[in-house]
C-alpha cells in the first residue's frame, strides 16, 4: 500500500510489478508515469521485432500517445535508429572467429542466401532450436545457393567450443562479441538474420529453425 512511486522504476524488481501497481491508489502523476513506462516498454519491444521500415513508421502514432517526455524521446530515438537499417538495405558486414581461431567475415558468403542463427550456451531456447537447425542444414545440404551460420555471442570461448564439440556440430560455427552487431540491435536471443543472394537484408527477425514458415521463405529466395 502506498508503494506507487515512479522514481522506483529504476529498480528492476519494481518494474516487474508495474502491472499490479497501477491498480493501487497513488498520486496521479506517478500512476501516469508508470502507465507510460508499461506502454513504452511494450512499444519498444514490438519495434525491435520489425525490420520492415514502412511497418516501423506506423509506430509513430503509438509513440505520440506517450505523455512522459523522456519516454517519448527515448522511443523516437530508437525508432530513428531502427529506420536507418532494415529490410532491403545492404547487410551490415561483421568479423567473427571460427572454432580454429581464424578470422571470418560475413561478406565472404556474399552471393548465397545466408541464414544466421544467433545463440549462446546460456540460452535454453537457443539450445532447444539446435536439433531443428541441424535438420535445416541437412535439408539444404545439396543446395549451393544457401549457407548456414551458427553465430554465438558467448563471452566464454571454452564453453562455446565445448558445446560445439559435444553436439558434433559442423558447418560454419562462429563466435562474435555482441558489440560488433550494433546495427542488428541484438537485444535478445534466439534471433535469426536472413540475407538474400545480393547481400541485402530480408529479415532481421527471421523465422526460427523450427518454424513451419521457414522452408517456404527460403525456397522463394532460392528461386
Amino acid at each position: 500500500k502506498g508503494f506507487v512511486d515512479a522514481s522506483l522504476l529504476k529498480v528492476v524488481v519494481y518494474r516487474d510489478l508495474t502491472d499490479s501497481l497501477v491498480n493501487q491508489p497513488g498520486h496521479a502523476a506517478d500512476l501516469q508515469k508508470i502507465k507510460d513506462w508499461i506502454k513504452a516498454s511494450t512499444i519498444i519491444d514490438e519495434m525491435k521485432k520489425v525490420s520492415d521500415k514502412q511497418m516501423l513508421k506506423n509506430f509513430s502514432s503509438s509513440i505520440s500517445s506517450i505523455k512522459t517526455p523522456e519516454y517519448k524521446n527515448a522511443l523516437n530515438k530508437t525508432l530513428a535508429t531502427l529506420l536507418k537499417f532494415g529490410k532491403g538495405d545492404m547487410a551490415a558486414d561483421f568479423t567473427a572467429v571460427d572454432v580454429n581461431g581464424n578470422t571470418v567475415k560475413l561478406s565472404n558468403l556474399r552471393g548465397k542466401v545466408i541464414y544466421v542463427d544467433l545463440w549462446a550456451t546460456w540460452c535454453g531456447p537457443c539450445l532447444a532450436e539446435m536439433p531443428h537447425y541441424e535438420e535445416l542444414k541437412t535439408k539444404y545440404k545439396d543446395n549451393p545457393g544457401i549457407t548456414f551460420v551458427s553465430l554465438s555471442i558467448d563471452d566464454n570461448i571454452s564453453l562455446w567450443k565445448g558445446s560445439v564439440a559435444n553436439r558434433k556440430a559442423g558447418g560454419y560455427q562462429w563466435l562474435i562479441n555482441r558489440n560488433k552487431l550494433d546495427a542488428y540491435n541484438i537485444v535478445s536471443i534466439p534471433r535469426v538474420l536472413l540475407i538474400d543472394k545480393n547481400f541485402k537484408m530480408v529479415d532481421m527477425n527471421a523465422p526460427a529453425p523450427s518454424s513451419k514458415k521457414l522452408p517456404g521463405l527460403i525456397n522463394e529466395l532460392l528461386k
